[in-house]
C-alpha cells in the first residue's frame, strides 16, 4: 500500500506515512477479481504502477508516471466569491482594495494547488474589481481637490 499524499510505501498496519506523517486513511483487503476493496461503495482497481486516483462513482484510475493528489479547491472557491463580491466592494473603495488583494492572494495559492478553473475566474474577477476600485479611488481623489463634495 502507498501513500496518497507522497507515493512512499507504507509499513503494513502504520497509522500514519513514516516519510510525510500524512495519516492513512484505510487499509486495503484483495478480494477476487483484481479489486480491492478500500472504503463502503469505492473499490480500486490493481495497477503495475501501484498508484490510483479517486475517480466519480467510487472507482480508482491509475495515474500515468507518479501519484494522484486530489485537488485542493477550497482557495480557488474563496477567490471566485471574493471576485463576485468584489463587483459590489469597489464602489466603496476602503472595502474595494481589501477584498480583491485577498482574492488575488487566494487565486494565485489555489491555482497552485490544483483548482485552476476557479482560481482563474478569481483572478479574473479580481483584477476587474481592483482597477475598478483604482478608478473610483482616483476620481474621488480628483473630486475632493476641485471642491465636488462641498
Amino acid at each position: 500500500m502507498f501513500c496518497r499524499n507522497c507515493g512512499n510505501q507504507l509499513i503494513p498496519g502504520a497509522s500514519v506515512c513514516p516519510k510525510c506523517g500524512c495519516p492513512v486513511q484505510y487499509q486495503a483487503q484483495q478480494t477476487p477479481g483484481g479489486y480491492s476493496q478500500q472504503a463502503p461503495g469505492g473499490y480500486t482497481q490493481q495497477t503495475p504502477g501501484g498508484y490510483y486516483q479517486q475517480a466519480p462513482g467510487g472507482y480508482a484510475q491509475q495515474v500515468p508516471g507518479g501519484y494522484a493528489q486530489p485537488e485542493k479547491k477550497g482557495l480557488s472557491i474563496a477567490s471566485m466569491i471574493l471576485g463576485l463580491v468584489g463587483l459590489l466592494a469597489w464602489l466603496l473603495p476602503l472595502l474595494g482594495y481589501p477584498v480583491t488583494i485577498c482574492g488575488l492572494i487566494m487565486g494565485i495559492s489555489g491555482k497552485k494547488q490544483g483548482g485552476k478553473g476557479f482560481a482563474t475566474a478569481g483572478i479574473v474577477l479580481c483584477t476587474i474589481t481592483l482597477i475598478l476600485t483604482f478608478i473610483n479611488s482616483a476620481v474621488g481623489v480628483y473630486m475632493g481637490l476641485q471642491g465636488l463634495f462641498s
